[in-house]
């Protein structure tokens, strides 16, 4: 079993689900604010935190396969799933595996960053992220975009250092792996969630593969494609801060957590 936590004794399930290379940590300031309220589920996927040690496989569905095995394991029913980052794939996936389970579903700074033939789109990364000096450099560059210049100097910190932690043979697997299901699955899934969808976006992903943040008014390829597919969604763009939206924004993810959560009827 993977490696979880509650906060909070009472009221709506919410589980939180954090993205590559990082924990349940990442959550802290939506259980500090919305325990009181809810029921707050965190965990650390397979291959993260204090789930490191569990095998692989490491791609989106086996990572879904266990957050719905930990609800059925907890009774945890009509939950908001809140996804960050490659988190937002494993809820979405989460909840095409267990629609009876999901009442709901936010998305924190998600993207799409695989197109076309997913074998193709995983092997163009995987050879990208390359090996040794320069698999090192190509995640710290890549890490290094997701902060602005208001991140703190103890986050960027953190992050850095459990992605370093990371075994790069996982992270090779992992993020292949999540490319390949954007090229090939992402579509898919999106079309059948039948549940409300809230995204919260502050950056984009561009073709160059760089982030940047948004600023207000601004859409992006993937919060259109979103739009286009999905049925009952809504969408905030949290302008001028980084990937971590959770943390350098908690207000607004908070409130955007809450409005969606206390909005859902309950079986």
């Amino acid at each position: 079993m993977i490696h979880h936590e509650i906060v909070g004794t009472s009221g709506p399930w919410l589980v939180l689900v954090h993205g590559v290379t990082a924990s349940a940590r990442d959550w802290r300031l939506q259980t500090e604010a919305l325990s009181p309220r809810y029921r707050c589920l965190t965990l650390d996927l397979r291959g993260h935190g204090q789930s490191a040690a569990m095998p692989g496989p490491y791609d989106i569905e086996t990572l879904a396969a266990d957050v719905v095995a930990l609800l059925r394991h907890l009774s945890v029913d009509d939950a908001v799933l809140i996804g960050h980052s490659m988190g937002t794939r494993v809820v979405a996936a989460a909840a095409l595996q267990a629609p009876e389970k999901v009442a709901g579903l936010v998305f924190v700074d998600g993207s799409r960053q695989g197109n076309g033939d997913p074998l193709a789109a995983r092997d163009g990364v995987l050879a990208a992220i390359g090996q040794g000096q320069q698999a090192e450099d190509f995640i710290g560059a890549m890490f290094e975009m997701m902060f602005t210049a208001a991140t703190s100097a103890a986050e960027r910190e953190q992050v850095m250092q459990r992605t370093r932690a990371m075994p790069l043979a996982t992270f090779r697997e992992l993020f292949g792996n999540m490319v390949a299901w954007d090229a090939g699955r992402m579509l898919a899934v999106l079309q059948q969630l039948t549940m409300p969808l809230a995204v919260v976006q502050s950056t984009q992903v561009t073709p160059q593969r760089e982030r940047v943040s948004l600023q207000p008014g601004d859409t992006t390829p993937y919060l259109d494609m979103l739009r286009a597919n999905v049925a009952h969604m809504t969408v905030q763009v949290v302008p001028d801060v980084g990937h971590f939206t959770q943390i350098e924004a908690a207000a607004a993810v908070n409130a955007l957590i809450d409005e969606l959560a206390g909005s859902l009827p309950r079986r």
